[in-house]
């Protein structure tokens, strides 16, 4: 993945490019559908199944058209702590998905 080493003399600057963000886009949509993501949430599950994804036990593969739905839906900007949380579920998605491939 490509890095932005970018300095601004203001506060507002672009963390990731259009490109890398349509990466990690890309790489976490993969994930989620295959090998999939662990829910250990009831209710999150039966919400899940009903829009389409895959249940095993606690583990569900959710299709793309799936995730890009809710991502219309979903506010234009996300509070940082919620980005915080995002970033981590991620992070470990990746680490997961590194060391079951």
């Amino acid at each position: 993945m490509r890095v932005n080493c970018q300095s601004n003399a203001t506060v507002q600057f672009e963390v990731l490019g259009r490109d890398q963000r349509e990466e990690v886009l890309r790489a976490a949509l993969e994930v989620m559908e295959d090998p999939g993501i662990d829910i250990f949430n009831e209710d999150a599950l039966t919400i899940l199944r009903s829009l389409g994804a895959s249940v095993e036990g606690s583990r569900v593969h959710i299709p793309s058209h799936v995730v890009r739905k809710a991502l219309l839906t979903a506010p234009s900007s996300l509070a940082p702590r919620v980005q915080e949380q995002i970033q981590a579920i991620l992070a470990d998605a990746e680490a997961r998905y590194a060391t079951s491939s």
